[in-house]
């Protein structure tokens, strides 16, 4: 039988079980750095997005596995047959804004603001006892449908600036130490930094980074070196539409030179021409105008959702801001 262990990391003074349930959360930066000094085995959860004790109760499958059993077919169908009115009323309702446009009558700006307006009116109507990822689900199907009408979507041409994307490989620790391993690269990621940073950490990264068909993750090659990192998270939970996360870095020393929005774009578009995706969205740190800057160059737009913050917290991404790119038409 296994014995529940306490540790108290010497620093900080918090107990914190090493059995814990894996719903309990990530190891914070001291918490990891005390598993790694004493050489607790550690693994990287990708669905809470951080580090967690190998030896914790893995509790969240059993949970969703637990509330899969208890939601019912009926309900579920209910609410596909909702999402499936929204859609026919959101058309229904865009239809002469589209003949508005067509006419002249109307200038794209304006025809996106009443769109805007028809989207929060139907979404309005979902608000009492609906929850949080249902009125997202709903919002994601609305915000599609009005992306299939308007023609303001980017456009991504091809370009000249020999960026390649491959994955990454044991002969690559060197380099990936060299980018990875600066605690500044990590300033505004999603993750804490994982201190100390060896070539031991940079082989298991790595290895998960290579592993699993729920992401892909790319070194970014340019004039034949190494200069970053992209990963495409793969969302399927909303069964109408099919987007992707994209998380993107650039080591530091290539910061100021104005590649991250040229490589963004490019590497949106190489993405929507391999993956059938409805959109694709990143989520940016609110005060971190520069990656803002970038993803707006790029052909993404803040996606406004009036819970935004709450789904940020639900997701792992407090502070954050979720920017969304629908596929060019």
């Amino acid at each position: 039988m296994r014995k529940d262990i306490s540790q108290t990391a010497p620093g900080f003074g918090d107990t914190f079980e090493l059995h814990r349930a894996r719903s309990q959360g990530v190891l914070n930066s001291e918490e990891l750095a005390y598993c790694r000094e004493h050489r607790i085995p550690v693994g990287y959860d990708c669905i809470q997005i951080g580090w967690v004790p190998l030896g914790c109760e893995d509790d969240i499958v059993v949970m969703h596995q637990a509330t899969a059993k208890t939601s019912s077919t009926t309900s579920s169908a209910d609410l596909t047959r909702v999402i499936e009115k929204l859609k026919q009323r959101c058309g229904d309702k865009l239809l002469p804004l589209i003949e508005a446009l067509d006419n002249n009558s109307l200038s794209v700006d304006q025809a996106q603001e009443k769109a805007a307006t028809v989207v929060a009116s139907l979404q309005e109507g979902l608000k009492t006892n609906t929850s949080l990822k249902t009125l997202d689900r709903c919002h994601c199907v609305l915000q599609n449908e009005v992306a299939k009408h308007f023609p303001n979507l980017p456009s991504f041409p091809v370009t000249d600036y020999n960026f390649s994307y491959r994955s990454w490989s044991g002969e690559d620790i060197s380099k990936y130490c060299q980018i990875l391993g600066n605690a500044n690269v990590w300033e505004h990621l999603t993750e804490e930094f994982p201190s100390p940073f060896t070539e031991d950490l940079a082989g298991e990264l790595i290895e998960i980074a290579n592993m699993g068909d729920h992401h892909e993750v790319f070194a970014i090659e340019y004039q034949v070196e190494i200069i970053g990192q992209l990963r495409l998270l793969f969302n399927s939970d909303y069964p109408e539409v099919y987007s992707a996360e994209i998380a993107y870095l650039l080591g530091e020393e290539y910061w100021g030179r104005g590649l991250m929005p040229k490589i963004l774009s490019d590497f949106t578009r190489q993405s929507f021409q391999k993956h059938p995706f409805d959109f694709m969205y990143v989520w940016i740190e609110g005060n971190h105008k520069a990656s803002i800057k970038c993803a707006e160059r790029s052909g993404f737009r803040r996606d406004f959702f009036d819970r935004e913050e709450e789904l940020a917290n639900l997701v792992g991404r407090p502070g954050f801001l979720r920017y969304i790119c629908h596929r060019p038409k």
